[in-house]
């Protein structure tokens, strides 16, 4: 499996395999899912072995993680999709935003924007999932190409990506709109990663909750409009 700095890997076309599972396949796979977040999150996904992953999970059988996912790479996969417990409810939340600006007679500014980005996804930081979950992502993130960072497959995320750029100043090049746009997206969600592994090892955050969301869209906002 690549490492951190190994060449970009295209994660988002590795495909899981096609199984119809029993409600116990599909109990196995959460424990499975659950158990290696939490180890990739704390030592990194080149720093766990498979073994650690099924003892953690509880199983016996050293095929589960094949099975189930393809791969360790497919695994990784299966933490960053829109789960219900977890990131389906922030996608959700986010296609609210961006309808609600959508139904607007005035157009949004790239503050709006970047709000819609970044505030739902503040909700990772509520529970234990959420933040390996998110701690993760940062990890894949660092390894996904430009193209990968700038067009997400997840609707809510390509939908917000799509409208910060097009809230970009006009003359900037192509190729620098691209870039600002992988930068700030990789920023909130190295900050967002930061903050929860600080959390989960019971360090007081130099700021609250609502300060860190307001510098986070800040600098996000001042990266995506600098002259």
């Amino acid at each position: 499996m690549s490492g951190p700095s190994e060449r970009p890997r295209d994660w988002l076309a590795i495909q899981l395999p096609a199984r119809r599972v029993s409600a116990r396949g599909l109990e196995t796979r959460r424990r499975l899912v659950l158990a290696a977040a939490d180890l990739f999150a704390e030592r990194g996904v080149d720093g766990v072995g498979s073994q650690e992953i099924l003892e953690r999970a509880g199983q016996r059988n050293e095929s589960a993680i094949h099975y189930h996912f393809g791969s360790r790479a497919g695994l990784i996969v299966a933490i960053l999709e829109p789960r219900e417990d977890v990131r389906g409810p922030i996608e959700a939340e986010r296609e609210r935003w961006l309808d609600d600006l959508a139904s607007r007679a005035e157009s949004p500014t790239l503050r709006e924007a970047v709000e819609t980005f970044v505030l739902p996804a503040m909700a990772y930081l509520a529970s234990h999932d959420g933040r390996s979950l998110i701690r993760v992502a940062a990890q894949v993130m660092r390894t996904l190409p430009l193209e990968l960072r700038v067009d997400p497959n997840v609707p809510s995320d390509r939908r917000v990506t799509e409208l910060m750029g097009s809230l970009l100043p006009e003359a900037l090049p192509e190729s620098i709109r691209r870039e600002r746009l992988g930068v700030a997206r990789t920023l909130v969600i190295e900050l967002l990663a930061n903050r929860s592994r600080e959390i989960e090892h019971g360090l007081v955050p130099h700021l609250d909750d609502a300060a860190f969301a307001r510098e986070t869209v800040a600098m996000t906002v001042g990266l995506l409009a600098a002259g």
